[in-house]
């Protein structure tokens, strides 16, 4: 081990001297001076990974390019550690990220047995238009489909396509995708409640997506229904363009119904004078509620609407098409059990 010793002369008095040793560790001195020397050598191959890495990781992350050379800097120009890098890094951003998730897009996925109907936010429309979010957004349908509506979905593992699968991490729950590809996005992404519809023994299930832009990814859109039964895919088109509330008479509520009526009754009062109001027959006002009811049905009961079939060449009811559909078909009858109706 070398030392180094100086000295340095000063005095109180003339002719008397002193001297104070000054003993410095040379290793000590050489070894941080080679540190920072590695340290700068590092800095300079990191600073210096060819664009086509940088260019790799981009492809398989969807990170900006700045984000990707901090990571290959980090990870030594290592492709797959600057991967978990950067998903590690943007899982944490999202995690801590409060923004509005404000825009949204539907995805349908209809099995054999189950049909269910996602929504996932966003916080700009850019993203929601992204391949990758619309890719997502199916991928998050067909899991649903094929899980019980019970199920908590974030903790399923996430049926991914190929698109989806390369963002990921493998055998990445629902939760963990939504937060990896939120840091691939770079926005928070948001699950809502799924809309889930299983077909009974002998049951037939059918869906309709109405599209939320011409060049979406067939499955997404801005409205959608599910709904069971024989003729389903016409009567779901039906559903989102007529919006009915209820599938029968019979099954709307009786709370509903009073409710309305009375709001219809109010509303005939007060176009008439306050004398003729007060002095009007019982009678004459019930058949004029009952009028305003049977309309109230036409606007809101599936079975009692004029069916939107453009080839029709006269009006029919939905509840008539089914009896004709039904002859067609051989069968007894045709009913309606259940639907569900999603709207942006």
């Amino acid at each position: 081990k070398a030392f180094c010793l100086g000295a340095r002369s000063w005095s109180h008095a003339p002719g008397m001297a002193h001297w104070r040793a000054s003993v410095y560790d040379t290793a000590s001195s050489m070894a941080a001076s080679t540190a920072t020397s590695a340290a700068t050598i590092r800095h300079f191959a990191a600073a210096s990974v060819p664009a086509s890495v940088v260019k790799e990781l981009r492809d398989r992350t969807g990170a900006s390019m700045g984000k990707c050379r901090e990571a290959l800097r980090e990870e030594d120009g290592n492709v797959e550690k600057a991967v978990e890098w950067l998903r590690k890094r943007g899982i944490r951003s999202m995690e801590r990220r409060t923004a509005d998730a404000a825009e949204a897009l539907l995805a349908l996925s209809v099995g054999a047995t189950a049909g269910a109907i996602v929504e996932v936010r966003a916080e700009t429309d850019f993203v929601t238009r992204s391949d990758l979010f619309q890719q997502l957004t199916v991928a998050l349908a067909a899991t649903a489909a094929s899980h019980n509506n019970s199920v908590d979905l974030a903790r399923e593992v996430l049926q991914t396509s190929e698109a989806v699968s390369g963002q990921v991490s493998p055998g990445a729950t629902v939760g963990t995708a939504l937060l990896e590809l939120g840091s691939v996005l770079g926005e928070r992404i948001l699950l809502q409640p799924v809309r889930h519809l299983a077909a009974p023994e002998g049951g037939v299930l059918a869906g309709y997506m109405h599209p939320k832009q011409a060049d979406g990814l067939p499955g997404t859109g801005k409205a959608a229904a599910l709904v069971l039964r024989l003729t389903a895919a016409q009567l779901a088109r039906h559903i989102v363009a007529m919006q009915p509330r209820f599938v029968s008479i019979a099954s709307v509520p009786k709370e509903v119904l009073e409710k309305e009526q009375a709001s219809l009754k109010e509303a005939h009062l007060a176009q008439l004078d306050p004398k003729r109001a007060q002095n009007i027959d019982e009678a004459v006002l019930a058949k004029v509620i009952d009028g305003k009811t049977k309309k109230f049905f036409q606007d809101t009961v599936l079975l009692s609407q004029e069916l939107l079939l453009p080839q029709a060449e006269v009006p029919i009811t939905v509840e008539a098409w089914l009896k004709e559909e039904a002859k067609a078909a051989g069968v007894s009858a045709v009913s309606v059990d259940a639907f569900e109706l999603v709207l942006l």
